[in-house]
């Protein structure tokens, strides 16, 4: 009988050879990989980030309001043309945003509706619209100068 020698590695060599190659192969896709993404490989047209503007905020100076009660009445009976009654009601509106200002101790404002009886519990439009006070916006800080110390000559 005639004794075959079948390949063996010694030492386990041969595992380690297979191994190490495959190690390699994927060290070698991965890097192709990465390298042909797009995140990694600068792109010719990106732009520079903008700077954001700079905002100062300017205080509003204002001379002080003291408490205010309105009282508006809207006439809803029909004397009037209905385009008449649209425009009064967004004249009071307009007239309540420009009252409102810094420094102001707060107002009051009570709308009712003119039918053909103004005392009637009825002609109360909407309830009073109350806005609180408004403290004065805070001066601008200045820049306060300070003196060098002068430095000594040598």
């Amino acid at each position: 009988m005639k004794r075959t020698r079948t390949h063996t590695s010694v030492g386990g060599q041969h595992a380690r050879h297979t191994l190490h190659k495959h190690g390699m192969a994927m060290l070698v896709v991965l890097l192709a990989l990465m390298l042909s993404s797009c995140v990694m490989l600068p792109s010719t047209n990106l732009k520079p980030a903008a700077t954001p503007p700079i905002a100062t905020i300017q205080p509003i100076q204002a001379p002080h309001q003291a408490y205010i009660t309105i009282a508006v009445g809207l006439d809803i009976s029909g004397s009037y043309p209905r385009f008449v009654f649209e425009q009064a009601k967004q004249g009071v509106a307009d007239a309540i945003d420009r009252l409102i200002q810094p420094n102001m101790d707060g107002a009051t404002v009570y709308v009712t509706w003119i039918t053909d009886n103004s005392f009637s519990p009825n002609s109360t439009a909407i309830p009073p619209i109350v806005i609180p006070a408004l403290p004065a916006d805070p001066a601008m800080p200045t820049a306060i100068r300070t003196r060098m110390p002068r430095q000594q000559k040598w």
